[in-house]
């Protein structure tokens, strides 16, 4: 406090502006995900819930996800804490229904960094003005109202932003910074901040030639996670059979933003790169990163859908650049239009149903057990028997992965069965549908996206 007193008033003024700026935009970026809707934990969640909430100690949740997961530990670490902070930390017996919702929140608080880093880098890099369209674009993305439930991918994109702020202000140590822990949350942050922490690179070197290196030493701090990393990679976690073709991420781009928008804000950005030569660096280098996803990806196949969240920051702050040219009464009207559409947006593709519900498929299936009805899964459901049982503990030990030799025993038996079907199988892979059919009649008991719980009545009934 004494130290605040002593700050010139101006100095005092600007860190209350960007104080107020921040908690604008995170205010904001809360009023277009809240309130949450019913959501149980998905197969990621639970996941994530496996590696950290089943008694791990900090180091067994880093060594848990270096060794059986895909991504990098920061977002696991947090999730401990924050639960922990709850008094949800070890959940060996089973998941409360006060627990479900605690990491979706979370997630919506990281989607609250991003929006609050949002608003000030905007209106640090181009203006007031600058920071309602940002967050404007922002809401219109068509990941946003899913925020809540894609675990890092808020923070990783806070953190890219926080990232390419700092190199496009001349600020390398600190950018190096938020791009460490930007890698330490999510793989594609290198490629979202490479071509900011080049430029930062280049423009240093002319000034101070070798010296320009220091500011990026703090990457040095990675190289403890490398050996981790190769060895995901090698275990082939990352699921490369999963992988849809490279150029398929420029589609997922053009389709992340309502029609035409991605389409108009190029060619908006093509008249600011001529008419706002300033603005040139955050348009150029914002557009060149999923270029290098693009060419690595070419390498190593790292595409899929939900990465773009990654991208979204320096690519809405280009996205509010490209009005730059404009008189300030039409960039004014612009960013304050884009605002209010982005939070109609947000609200009106709200997902309101429930989807990859696997919390309420373990209380359904644990009703069932209870009650003596087998339980049955596709066989290449063992992945998912041992989240089912962390929800609910009374499925331990009570399910069954169905083989072509238990499928004709099945086919004939007396009594109802639970069977699991996992959507992800085509029909002629999935036992379970073949389970199906051989029955005759089934009705459903819970669906979502990918996996559905069916109820078969006993045959003839």
């Amino acid at each position: 406090m004494v130290r605040l007193q002593s700050l010139p008033r101006g100095h005092l003024q600007e860190v209350a502006l960007k104080a107020l700026l921040f908690l604008a935009g995170a205010a904001l970026g809360l009023l277009a995900l809240l309130p949450l809707p019913w959501w149980g934990w998905d197969s990621d969640n639970l996941i994530t819930a496996l590696w950290t909430l089943n008694g791990q100690s900090y180091a067994e949740v880093f060594r848990t996800v270096g060794t059986l997961d895909a991504h990098p530990p920061l977002y696991y670490l947090l999730h401990k804490a924050w639960m922990t902070a709850w008094g949800f930390g070890h959940l060996t017996a089973g998941v409360p229904e006060a627990a479900v919702p605690l990491p979706h929140l979370l997630a919506v608080l990281f989607f609250a960094l991003l929006s609050g880093s949002l608003a000030l880098a905007a209106h640090d890099l181009l203006g007031p003005w600058a920071a309602f369209a940002a967050l404007g674009l922002l809401f219109l993305f068509w990941d946003t109202p899913w925020a809540f439930a894609l675990r890092m991918y808020p923070l990783a994109a806070a953190l890219v932003t926080l990232g390419a702020w700092a190199y496009l202000r001349g600020r390398a140590f600190a950018g190096s910074l938020f791009g460490l822990l930007a890698l330490y949350t999510h793989y594609l942050s290198g490629y979202a901040l490479l071509p900011f922490a080049l430029y930062r690179l280049f423009q240093d070197w002319r000034e101070r030639t070798w010296r320009a290196l220091f500011p990026f030493a703090v990457y040095l701090l990675y190289l403890p996670w490398l050996p981790w990393l190769l060895g995901q990679v090698r275990a082939g976690h990352s699921r490369p059979e999963l992988r849809p073709p490279p150029e398929d991420l420029f589609a997922y781009f053009w389709q992340k933003w309502p029609p035409g928008v991605v389409a108009l804000f190029l060619l908006l950005g093509l008249v600011a790169a001529w008419r706002a030569p300033r603005v040139r660096p955050l348009l150029v280098l914002a557009l060149a990163g999923p270029y290098v996803w693009y060419f690595t990806s070419l390498l190593l196949n790292t595409v899929l859908t939900r990465y773009n969240f990654v991208f979204v920051g320096p690519l809405v702050l280009a996205g509010a650049a490209a009005l730059a040219w404009a008189p300030r009464p039409a960039r004014w009207g612009a960013s304050l239009l884009l605002l209010a559409a982005g939070l109609f947006w947000a609200h009106l593709t709200r997902p309101y149903w429930p989807a990859w519900d696997m919390v309420t498929q373990a209380r359904i299936a644990e009703r069932f057990v209870e009650r003596g009805v087998p339980f049955v899964l596709d066989r290449w459901g063992r992945g998912y028997a041992p989240m089912l049982a962390f929800v609910a503990p009374g499925l331990k030990d009570k399910q069954e992965l169905l083989t072509t030799g238990e499928l004709w025993r099945y086919c004939n038996d007396p009594r109802p069965l639970l069977a699991y079907r996992n959507w992800f199988l085509s029909p002629g892979e999935s036992l379970v549908h073949r389970l199906m059919l051989c029955r005759g009649r089934w009705r459903e008991a819970h669906g979502t996206r990918a996996l559905t719980l069916f109820l078969l009545p006993p045959p003839g009934r």
